[in-house]
């Protein structure tokens, strides 16, 4: 078994050549998904959407889409082998064993999957799951449907600061031990049914979280009002 791919010159010049990695996303041991952008002064909106295998079944393969402002990117293992690309404003693409194509965008509405464009991405217990603003998390189904968690939250308390409320960040152990963060220092647990409110001595602006770290506070978590 090899521990590395190469990549011939012709095939590298006609994927990578004048182009600059933007994102990447582990699929496995074994796999890595990257989503690539044009060079140049300003961004064209091209982008490329691969995935390169390494081992004994070494192969590279990749799809171009347009589009996508300030793509994230996030593996969803529940479909197999496959990288999900989200624009922070509409678009969703897939690469792998769950398709290689544009997907209709996720539905938006104040009940959900979100109500605006995803802030982020996280693979939790097998899924993909996405977190977005007014405090809004949703998942990516074994039947390819975009499913709320929203449940008991809230909307922020303030709209006239809506913008620094609802959630940049997700990040968990499972389906029952799930943490979404954003604004003013507003951190919430999920545990499967109930989203909790944690405390926490700050009212700066959250916008990533680390999983381990967040077991600590569930002590501190209180459920909505």
């Amino acid at each position: 078994m090899t521990s590395h791919y190469e990549i011939s010159e012709s095939f590298r010049q006609r994927i990578f050549e004048n182009r600059w990695f933007y994102d990447c996303a582990v699929v496995d041991r074994d796999t890595v998904s990257f989503i690539l952008f044009d060079n140049g002064p300003e961004d064209n909106g091209n982008r490329a959407l691969g995935t390169v295998s390494f081992g004994a079944d070494a192969k590279l393969g990749g799809k171009k889409f347009n589009g996508f402002a300030f793509p994230m990117l996030g593996v969803a293992p529940n479909l197999g082998k496959t990288s999900v690309m989200l624009g922070s404003i509409d678009g969703v693409a897939v690469h792998g064993e769950g398709g290689g194509e544009m997907w209709p965008d996720i539905p938006k509405s104040p009940q959900g999957p979100i109500s605006t464009g995803p802030t982020n991405v996280a693979t939790i217990g097998g899924k993909l799951y996405v977190c977005a603003g007014w405090r809004h998390v949703c998942y990516l189904s074994d039947a390819r449907e975009w499913v709320s968690i929203r449940h008991n939250l809230p909307d922020p308390p303030n709209p006239k600061k809506a913008s620094r409320f609802g959630f940049e960040a997700i990040a968990g152990f499972g389906a029952d031990d799930i943490y979404a963060a954003g604004g003013e220092g507003d951190l919430w647990h999920f545990d499967g049914k109930t989203w909790r409110q944690c405390q926490v001595p700050t009212n700066m602006t959250m916008e990533s979280l680390a999983a381990r770290a967040m077991a600590m506070c569930t002590s501190d978590c209180s459920p909505a009002a």
